[in-house]
């Protein structure tokens, strides 16, 4: 598993054959070894749903 101290320290955490999803060209420290394609989505925040309805 990843954690904030490994990650705020540097070291570089084993992913195994986890797939590793980003919206960036590039994962600091790793190799790409294969490109499986586009990811997209989309995303609605409000802090307040309801009052932005009405």
């Amino acid at each position: 598993m990843i954690n904030r101290e490994d990650l705020l320290s540097g070291t570089r955490p084993e992913v195994g054959s986890r797939i590793l999803v980003t919206e960036k060209e590039s994962f600091q420290g790793y190799e790409v070894m294969d490109y499986k394609g586009m990811v997209w989505g989309i995303s609605m925040r409000s802090k307040d749903v309801v009052q932005e309805i009405f």
